[in-house]
């Protein structure tokens, strides 16, 4: 999780489904409105004609008439026009002068006349919609609503004209709005199957909604076996639940949360991933959902852990360096000055090794190396610190110690281990190691003074014949023989197995 994060395609789906809400709310309004036309404006159109008056058609009905912002024609058995309202006479661009005496089907586009016709030839009611042929020669979207009248032997017609370019724009434009949105989800749904980022969409109690085939990849688990489930059943164990409950708490607060989570696939194998958990909140009768969307940053993370290592490490021997020993004496100081406990230092340099790298070159100088690193470990205590300090020269540090003759024993082990014959093809080979020691508090306080005192006691133990060890002396300086009893030891000659 910092993280790969997705990308959706940018709209406020608040908005435009209250745009899609209120442009059918204006059909519905308009649909009621006709509705309402229909059920007085057939009398009182007749009434206004002076042809025939029915007793339904009062003095309002004849005002409504006029006033009406639908078109309103009265038509004879023929259909011809007998009387129109104003609005119809805007609709065609003409008076209502100019419209009467003419056959209501020359006010009809060319290809709708067969439904006009069909329409006019209804003997109670009907409608359909055609296109109005204006005076200037355009086409006007309308609705024709037919109702029929007899008066004895005469028939007349009420034609009630809507105009639906209003409606046909509200229509595209909500076809418009309809196809974006629909565009948007199925962007959203391919960014969805084809990120390479891990999705997880949870209910508001955290069961598993949805994930996506990214998710299988990183985990391992199909949706079909954690669809249902809560997240936990990824989870590693290395986090306590206190970061859990941090967790769900910024999400409460914020809605937002970004951070590493340790996880484990389906093999068991555990991994890292960087998250960035969102609250979306309930909204169109849809409950609150959680959407996770990670990635797997194990590899950064071991890259990281890589070079931290080797900044703290000889490439070589993989042994701490010059860098991790100086930290580690350091802290131990303070411990030991805490707890006024003693600590050794001890410097190491082999014999023979400069002999081993001109005869023989360095890539044997270099497996000698390996192989010194190896036993040192061996013979260090888990609690000890051993560092190569550079070239064939290594430390020891010792903590925790109850007397300063462990630093004695330690050495003499030291010795031995790390002398021994061997042969490199045709060309004996002799190793030794020579070890010099310096004991906090006597031979120094600090980081440096230690290490130099250690340098300087072991240069009196090569001196003394090598592949053995010397305190540090502060009192006959450099050196004396022996430290607080401790005997030197004599380096035997093994063979290395």
């Amino acid at each position: 999780m910092n993280s790969l994060e997705i990308v959706l395609p940018a709209f406020d789906p608040v908005t435009r489904d209250g745009e899609i809400a209120h442009l059918r709310a204006r059909l519905a309004e308009a649909e009621e409105a006709l509705a309402a036309l229909r059920t007085g404006a057939a009398d009182a159109l007749l009434g206004e004609t002076g042809v025939l008056y029915l007793s339904g058609a009062d003095e309002t009905y004849v005002t409504f008439f006029g006033a009406m912002n639908e078109g309103g024609v009265t038509l004879d058995g023929a259909g011809t026009i007998l009387h129109c309202n104003k609005r119809f006479a805007e609709m065609m661009g003409r008076s209502v002068r100019g419209l009467r005496g003419k056959p209501v089907l020359s006010c009809i586009g060319t290809r709708n006349r067969v439904e006009a016709t069909r329409l006019l030839a209804h003997s109670t009611a009907g409608a359909c919609e055609v296109d109005l042929r204006t005076f200037n020669g355009d086409a006007r979207p309308v609705r024709l609503s037919l109702t029929r009248k007899d008066a004895g032997e005469r028939h007349f017609g009420c034609l009630v004209i809507t105009d639906l370019t209003e409606r046909m724009l509200v229509e595209r434009d909500l076809e418009q709005l309809i196809a974006e949105r629909t565009g948007e989800l199925r962007l959203a749904a391919s960014v969805f199957e084809n990120t390479l980022e891990g999705v997880m969409v949870t209910d508001a109690d955290g069961f598993i909604l949805s994930v996506n085939p990214a998710f299988t990849g990183i985990t391992g688990y199909s949706s079909g076996e954690v669809i249902g489930r809560t997240p936990a059943v990824l989870r590693s164990q290395r986090h306590e639940s206190a970061f859990y409950s941090e967790l769900w708490e910024t999400l409460r607060v914020d809605g937002l949360w970004r951070g590493e989570i340790w996880n484990r696939r389906k093999s068991g194998e555990a991994y890292l991933q960087r998250t960035t958990i969102n609250l979306v909140p309930a909204r169109y009768n849809q409950p609150a959902s959680y959407v996770a969307v990670f990635s797997d940053i194990t590899e950064f993370w071991r890259n990281d852990e890589r070079i931290a290592h080797l900044a703290y490490h000889d490439p070589l021997t993989d042994l701490p360096n010059r860098a991790l020993l100086q930290d580690r004496l350091s802290h131990a100081l303070k411990v030991a000055i805490r707890q006024r406990e003693p600590l050794g230092v001890l410097f190491i340099d082999l014999d023979g090794f400069k002999a081993v790298n001109d005869q023989l070159g360095h890539h044997v100088g270099d497996e000698l190396l390996q192989e010194v690193a190896i036993r040192l470990r061996a013979v260090v205590r888990n609690s000890d610190t051993v560092a190569r300090y550079g070239g064939d020269e290594f430390v020891v540090l010792m903590e925790n110690l109850e007397n300063t003759d462990e630093c004695a024993t330690l050495a003499a082990k030291l010795n031995m281990s790390l002398t021994w014959e061997g042969r490199a093809g045709e060309l004996p080979v002799r190793i030794g190691a020579s070890v010099g020691i310096a004991v906090y508090p006597q031979d120094g306080a600090d980081a440096a003074t230690l290490l130099k005192h250690a340098d300087a006691a072991l240069y009196v133990a090569k001196a003394a014949g090598k592949s053995t060890f010397r305190y540090f002396d502060a009192q006959s300086d450099p050196v004396s023989d022996c430290h607080k009893g401790a005997t030197l030891c004599p380096p035997p000659s093994v063979t290395p197995t």
